[in-house]
């Protein structure tokens, strides 16, 4: 899968996501989890920039991370059902979006992005998670 990415917490050295896609682009961040029949264990979806997300249209259960502009975890909202609305604390600019049962993270972790493939320049828009 091209431009996949990992998410790792600098604070614990644990892998939170090993196959991250990025949604950076209006038609990304719209179209999101919407009408996917499921999303693997070990996959997730970063929304930047984005501070709240619906569930409406996505078939499964869903846990939430919201992060700050520095990659710090700000909240996370665990088995979001379908048709739910989650409103992130008041200084969120981005929100992963995992399987219910695997946001492994606890608020005030500082999260990083690592290529999942090698060297890969990542888009300015998650500069905020680079070392």
């Amino acid at each position: 899968m091209a431009n996949t990415w990992r998410l790792v917490s600098k604070t614990t050295g644990k892998t939170l996501v090993t196959r991250l896609t990025i949604a950076d682009r209006f038609w990304s961040r719209f179209v999101g989890l919407q009408f996917r029949r499921a999303l693997g264990t070990d996959a997730g979806l970063l929304l930047v920039p984005c501070n709240s997300v619906h569930t409406c249209f996505v078939r499964f259960r869903i846990d939430v991370v919201f992060l700050d502009r520095n990659g710090s975890v700000l909240a996370v909202r665990r088995n979001l059902r379908p048709w739910r609305l989650a409103i992130g604390p008041r200084k969120s600019h981005a929100v992963i979006e995992l399987v219910a049962g695997s946001a492994d993270v606890q608020p005030g972790e500082v999260l990083r992005l690592q290529s999942a493939e090698g060297p890969m320049i990542p888009p300015t828009s998650v500069a905020f998670l680079q070392e």
